[in-house]
Order: C-alpha cells, then structure tokens, then sequence
C-alpha cells in the first residue's frame, strides 16, 4: 500500500520518434499507457502498452472548456467549475467503493516551470498529484498515487486518462482564441453524485 512517504509513481515521457507520451511505472520503467495524438475526434487515443488494444479516448470541444472521455466502456464527463482556473469535476466508479459513482475534483496550479495538477476526493483530500515540467522535452512528469487504492489498476486508468485529458484541454485552452467564447458561456455547476445516481437508475428503468 502507498503512503504519502512512499507514494507510488508513475512516469510520462514524450516519445519525439512517434509523437506520443509513454506513461511507465517510474521504478521499474516497465511501458503501462501509450498516448497517441489526432487532429480528429476522439483527440487522444490511450492504448494498453501491453496488449496494444485501446483502452480510453478523449475528445475536447472548441467551443466548450468541458471535455469527455472514456474508459473501458465508460464514459466521462469532465466538467469545468471554473472560468478562469483549473478545477475540473467528474463522477468516478474506480474511487467509489459500492456501485454509486463519487465526484472527484482535479484542481491545477502553474508557475513559470511546473504546471501542478492535484486529484481530491469528497472529502476534499489528496489521492493523486500529475506534477510537470512545462519546458521538458522528454520527462513530461509524475502521476503520484496516495492513499488506500493507491495500487488498484482501474484508479491507474482512470487517473492517468482523466489528468491527461486535462492537461491537453489546458494546453488547448491557452492557445485557442474559440475557448476564450467557451470560457465566457460554458455552464460551470458544480457536479453532485444525487444527479449521477439518478441519471443512473433512469437508465436502467428506461
């Protein structure tokens, strides 16, 4: 189990042969995650390094500052709190610990060399951190677990896709002039886990 004394990592590197990000397991450098680029839609294509089969998309919108992704056979909605800062929310299975989704946050900071990504949970603690060097050209950064499902392999995936996302919407959004519209309209409500759950009781009815 990890502690905060002895998180467990992962590392992600840019691959300039291919143009992708490798994401690894930081002390045993062993391949988990490879993230492939595309102009069209899904953006991101994540990919099993192993067996070499997608695992997870995402797609960003140029007039909206929400992304969505998928996971397996799951879709995701991350959805921005706010206008002008980093804070993104989303309803998690891998966190929950029944079959009722949980909202978690990822909240970001930068300054003029890293560029700080923070996971929190309901109660408002830290279960993962994404820390990067934002003039790297090579070691991108850390995805750093914490906490009691720190070595569960779907809170892997998930963190791994979600925070890559974000960090692509991110990018995006601070170079697209159609975003700065995005910004000023995009609804930013804040997500409850009462809606998910009804939207998903909804479904199963229905």
């Amino acid at each position: 189990m990890s502690t905060p004394e002895n998180p467990h990592t992962l590392q992600v590197d840019f691959k300039w042969k291919n143009f992708q990000f490798l994401v690894q397991d930081k002390q045993t450098q062993k391949p988990l995650i490879i993230v492939k680029h595309k102009c069209l839609v899904p953006h991101l294509i994540f990919v099993d390094a192993e067996t070499e089969k997608t695992m997870g998309t995402a797609t960003l919108h140029y007039f909206s500052i929400h992304a969505d992704c998928t996971i397996g056979s799951q879709s995701i909605q991350l959805k921005a709190q706010k206008r002008l800062t980093t804070k993104y929310s989303y309803f998690s299975h891998a966190y929950s610990d029944d079959e009722k989704p949980v909202v978690m946050t990822w909240i970001g900071s930068a300054n003029l060399k890293k560029w700080d990504f923070t996971l929190l949970d309901e109660n408002q603690e830290a279960v993962a951190r994404y820390s990067t060097n934002i003039w790297a050209l090579r070691k991108v950064g850390d995805i750093e677990f914490v906490g009691p499902k720190a070595g569960s392999r779907a809170v892997r995936d998930e963190v791994a896709i979600t925070v890559c996302t974000i960090y692509y919407c991110m990018a995006v959004r601070s170079t697209n002039m159609f975003s700065l519209f995005g910004t000023a309209f995009s609804d930013v409500k804040p997500l409850k886990a009462e809606e998910e759950r009804g939207k998903e009781v909804s479904e199963v009815v229905s």
